[in-house]
């Protein structure tokens, strides 16, 4: 994930074509191959936020990224706020996981 390898070289690396591949992990979570790549990287990046006193630059280097504004503008689009947004929020307990237990009532 962290090499940001295209869907054709995952493919590749598993010996499948891009079809195949697509088709299985459609049919496995729903959703296209990077799609899914894009929310693990996305997923990754949160937890390194909330839970790291990493420097976004540094979580950005870490998950591969060159360039930390070009990082920030992934984040962005994907995760619908900025990381340091997204820190500033978590940080004043406003994010919430939906996948949490720990917000059952």
């Amino acid at each position: 994930m962290r090499s940001h390898w295209t869907v054709a070289h995952y493919a590749r690396y598993l010996g499948l074509s891009v079809d195949r591949l697509t088709s299985a992990v459609q049919r496995a979570t729903g959703q296209m191959p990077l799609a899914l790549i894009h929310a693990r990287i996305i997923a990754e990046a949160r937890q390194m936020i909330e839970n790291s006193g990493l420097q976004i630059a540094e979580i950005s280097a870490h998950l591969g990224f060159d360039d930390p504004a070009y990082f920030s503008r992934f984040f962005k689009r994907l995760g619908g706020k900025s990381p340091r947004q997204y820190r500033q929020e978590a940080a004043m307990g406003q994010v919430r996981d939906d996948g949490s237990y720990a917000a059952w009532p």
